[in-house]
């Protein structure tokens, strides 16, 4: 990245193509930098706590939907008991929710400091197009 009074040069790489790119200051609102990926066991948590939600949601409401106070849900899913099925079918929504997370890389990214606009710099013009590089 090379910073001039209103412009800021980034250097893209696509396959074996470096090119620059122009992009003027007054239309950067924010900036991030990749500060790497979540390991496959802090992905796979972060998946299963989320399937457990998740399943915890649809099986809580399905207890609710379904009549004779969620028994109903026990003895479709051949558990007996609404509340026990609702947490099976969490437990069972978290693994699938570990399994997945384990296997997708989830990125972290950082907001790093929009440089500021030089005072000689124009501050007008609304030409500004959404871009991520």
């Amino acid at each position: 990245m090379v910073l001039q009074p209103d412009t800021m040069l980034l250097q893209t790489q696509r396959s074996d193509t470096l090119s620059q790119v122009a992009v003027p200051l007054r239309c950067v609102r924010t900036m991030e930098q990749l500060d790497g990926r979540y390991s496959a066991k802090q992905s796979a948590l972060r998946g299963g706590l989320i399937g457990f939600l998740i399943g915890a949601g649809v099986g809580g409401a399905a207890r609710i939907v379904s009549g004779n106070h969620g028994d109903e849900l026990g003895s479709v899913t051949h558990i007996g008991n609404g509340t026990a099925a609702v947490g099976v079918i969490a437990l069972l929504s978290g693994g699938i929710g570990a399994l997945i997370g384990s296997k997708r890389g989830v990125e972290r990214w950082t907001s790093i400091p929009v440089p500021a606009l030089s005072a000689a710099a124009p501050a007008t013009g609304g030409d500004c197009e959404s871009t991520g590089f």
